[in-house]
């Protein structure tokens, strides 16, 4: 086949004839570098696309953590050393002092008084000689005082029925109030009572009762009531008793009874023994035993 030929054939079938120098090509083996194409040929390797590098990422920052509380610290108790005596609690503070109550006037104790408010009748008796009462307002506090069971109402209420202060005289109700108070105790009921029964006031005149509740008065601090068992035993003609009961009273700081003592003793010629107690009734007021 003829040169010219070939070339039509080739043209027309799309033939491609080798290269020798690229045959030469396609038996080497691949250097560093190279790569084989579709043919098998070694051809300079293409230089891959490079790929975007990411700039490095900065280390994250651990999140901010709240600081917990700290627990409270748990109390210890250590034990005391032997022989050490154990801690005492601390004194407990006194309570700040409380103002005291205002004084009432009359006229609001009055009228506590009328409804029924026993502390109120009560302070009435108790002050009844300094708080200028009208005679009428003063005896019906005293009787509801006596009626709510105030004894010392009781008994300055007899001692107005005694003396007609305010109400009419009547020697029974005094005597009435005089027991009620007296059965409680009250030295002035009891005082009062045995006056009526040694000056036969309502009753009929005993002096075995009238010593009894003088005796009792005056052991439980009514020094008149010593002085009346003084008077009693000199009306018994007991002199001794008498100044006995004489000098008790005087002790006490009763003008009466210390001249009645010293009197006695120098009716019967005790000038000595006298001496004292007409001494002790001077310097207590009784100026016409001053010599």
């Amino acid at each position: 086949m003829s040169r010219g030929l070939l070339a039509c054939v080739v043209l027309v079938l799309g033939w491609s004839v080798p290269d020798p120098a690229a045959a030469q090509t396609c038996r080497r083996k691949c250097e560093a570098g190279e790569t084989r194409d579709a043919r098998g040929c070694c051809v300079p390797a293409k230089a891959s696309p490079t790929k975007p590098t990411r700039p490095p990422r900065s280390p994250r920052r651990p999140a901010a953590v709240k600081p917990r509380a700290a627990a409270p610290a748990k109390a210890t108790t250590t034990a005391p050393a032997a022989g050490t005596p154990p801690a005492r609690d601390p004194a407990p503070r006194d309570p700040p002092p409380r103002e005291p109550p205002r004084a009432r006037t009359p006229r609001q104790l009055v009228d506590a008084c009328r409804s029924r408010e026993a502390r109120a009748c009560n302070e009435i008796a108790m002050r009844s000689d300094q708080l200028g009462l009208d005679a009428s307002d003063l005896v019906d506090a005293l009787t509801t005082g006596c009626e709510l069971d105030q004894w010392r109402a009781c008994a300055w209420l007899g001692t107005r029925h005694e003396k007609g202060a305010g109400v009419k005289q009547d020697f029974n109700k005094a005597r009435v109030y005089y027991k009620k108070a007296c059965d409680r105790d009250d030295v002035i009921g009891c005082h009062r009572l045995g006056q009526l029964y040694y000056l036969a006031l309502g009753v009929v005149k005993d002096l075995d009762v009238a010593e009894r509740l003088f005796r009792k008065t005056c052991e439980a601090g009514a020094i008149a009531a010593c002085s009346d068992l003084g008077y009693l035993h000199e009306g018994k003609r007991q002199y001794g008793e008498a100044v006995r009961w004489y000098g008790m009273a005087c002790d006490a700081g009763n003008a009466t009874a210390c001249a009645n003592a010293g009197i006695l003793l120098r009716k019967f010629g005790e000038y000595e023994a006298a001496v004292p107690f007409l001494e002790r009734a001077c310097k207590l007021g009784r100026t016409e035993l001053c010599k």
